[in-house]
């Protein structure tokens, strides 16, 4: 993704279920990531960090947060579908990200017949759904 840090937030925000600190421990190679301008213009870790994320972690894999405490996935899935409801390939890439993951292996299906077989159901569900019609009527019981 070719943006500016300033132009991202400009039309972004940032999910407040984002761990930044879950992250930096996960990934140690984004310490130095857009510093130190970041640090010069007051954006938070969780702003820069989460930029991050939507710029290169999630095409790399990263997860932004842990997938062992099943509430607050859900409730940064849910930011996202409710925030970024218009951006369905980074959507598919977020959801496929969490269905490959294993708690032994971030990177690593556990095996690739149900690897292939959950990415193409959320392929069905991401590109199929009107997301956002059916954040507007709060209908969440199918």
């Amino acid at each position: 993704m070719d943006i500016t840090l300033k132009d991202f937030y400009n039309k972004n925000k940032c999910n407040q279920f984002f761990n930044e600190d879950t992250y930096l421990e996960q990934y140690p190679e984004v310490a130095d990531f857009y510093q130190p301008y970041c640090k010069e213009h007051s954006v938070t870790e969780k702003e820069r960090l989460y930029f991050h994320w939507v710029c290169y972690g999630i095409n790399m894999g990263m997860l932004p947060c842990k997938t062992t405490d099943i509430h607050k996935f859900l409730a940064f899935l849910f930011e996202e579908i409710a925030y970024a409801h218009r951006q369905k390939e980074r959507l598919l890439k977020m959801i496929v990200n969490f269905i490959r993951t294993t708690t032994y292996n971030p990177h690593v299906c556990d095996s690739n017949e149900d690897g292939d077989f959950n990415i193409n159901l959320v392929k069905s569900v991401a590109f199929n759904l009107d997301i956002e019609k059916r954040i507007q009527e709060h209908d969440f019981n199918d």
